[in-house]
């Protein structure tokens, strides 16, 4: 069984323009903004570096990313757009990136994921959303809580 849900990821700086630091709390609150509307969302804090060209000049960004899955409405994509209007005018930008792609969430006993940083098994027992990036490994969104190979087991089941 599987239900169509759509992943967004969101690129949030971590400076304005002018290069001041964008306060934590900003980010925060862009997080909780999507978890009190879908109930979830993931916020990666490593650093990544983006790099753009606009009239000759290439600039360089430090920016988070910000993923949520949420079902694949059109109610969904338009609060989405909301969200990345408010919040490239909050935070003083000419563009704020976001992609979305459409993700399968299958339902099994047992399934094997792929770290995301390696090729090292994980194993789940619950219900799994999993994409192949190109090229890499997997990437495995769980309801249940996966276990690396290298963790001993937990003493509750």
């Amino acid at each position: 069984m599987s239900s169509k849900w759509r992943r967004f990821e969101v690129l949030l700086p971590l400076q304005f323009n002018d290069g001041r630091d964008v306060p934590a709390a900003w980010l925060a609150e862009a997080v909780l903004e999507i978890v009190d509307h879908f109930g979830a969302a993931s916020y990666e804090t490593q650093k990544l570096e983006g790099h753009w060209r606009q009239g000759g000049v290439v600039y360089r960004d430090d920016l988070v990313r910000l993923v949520v899955d949420v079902p694949d409405t059109a109610q969904s994509r338009e609060w989405m757009k909301e969200f990345k209007g408010r919040w490239k005018t909050r935070l003083q930008q000419l563009e704020l990136w976001m992609v979305s792609y459409t993700i399968e969430v299958g339902i099994g006993r047992r399934t094997a994921a792929f770290s995301r940083f390696g090729r090292e098994r994980m194993d789940t027992s619950h219900s799994c959303a999993m994409r192949q990036p190109a090229p890499g490994g997997y990437i495995a969104r769980c309801t249940r809580r996966m276990r690396h190979p290298r963790q001993p087991p937990s003493s509750k089941r």
